[in-house]
């Protein structure tokens, strides 16, 4: 999947609702972000899918 998405003013990205599907996260959550020398980025959730099912049965606290 390749899509394009724009830089704004005050430096936000915003993701499509097709790219959080895939990351599996919603709006308010955390981002990992990782550089690599080519000079791409890599983004994944900070919080793996499973913890995330996890942290939900449990409540807020776990996972965190």
């Amino acid at each position: 999947m390749h899509s394009e998405i724009t830089l704004e003013a005050d430096g936000s990205l915003t993701l499509t609702p097709e790219m959080q599907a895939h990351l599996r996260v919603r709006p308010g959550q955390r981002l990992k972000i990782s550089l690599t020398e080519e000079g791409q980025i890599i983004l994944s959730a900070a919080i793996a899918p499973g913890a995330q099912l996890l942290r939900g049965m449990l409540g807020r606290k776990a996972g965190e």
